[in-house]
């Protein structure tokens, strides 16, 4: 498939929650690249009149920091978010993608795990819920546990995510929501 690039209303759209106005999602996603949470194809501010334009994988990251702000964390520190390896939460986010949307591995669970203390968290890993849920660090004042599977369930037959050699391959394989 040829290499496709979204609008931010095109995300919006696809991320939407029930009952949430698709302005609302706008200004979110719009917000979050300002703050360079979210990534551009070519000009991050193209001038007025013209759109930015995204990669595929902005729509998985905006289903991550989504997850964050519905458990009460203010996605604009998500780039705190990084375990020891520095590893990102949203580099995991992507790995949750590619066990949920990957056909070949019939959406296995995929739990993002943030735990630690203020100012940010010492501790972020991907879980099958077998493995990792029984490491949680004991001594951690807090831990965050968001099944991903809910999150990216609706873009199964839309979202493509397939981990090779490290690295999370995201493309559009369906039409998306208007």
């Amino acid at each position: 498939m040829a290499k496709e690039h979204l609008t931010v209303r095109q995300i919006a759209a696809l991320i939407q929650r029930p009952r949430e106005e698709l302005t609302t999602v706008v200004d979110r996603i719009r917000g979050w690249t300002d703050a360079g949470l979210l990534k551009v194809s070519g000009t991050k501010s193209p001038g007025t009149g013209n759109r930015r334009y995204y990669e595929p994988a902005a729509i998985i990251d905006a289903l991550v920091m989504t997850s964050l702000v519905d458990v009460g964390l203010a996605a604009i520190r998500v780039g705190q978010f990084a375990a020891a390896d520095g590893k990102t939460v949203l580099g995991f986010g992507r790995l949750g993608a590619s066990e949920v949307l990957n056909p070949a591995k019939n959406e296995r669970p995929a739990f993002l795990i943030i735990s630690g203390a203020e100012p940010s968290p010492r501790h972020v890993m991907l879980s099958d819920g077998e493995i990792g849920l029984n490491r949680l660090p004991p001594n951690e004042p807090y831990s965050i546990i968001v099944r991903l599977n809910d999150y990216f369930r609706p873009l199964k037959g839309i979202v493509t995510a397939v981990s090779e050699q490290g690295h999370v391959k995201i493309e559009l394989i369906g039409k998306q929501r208007a």
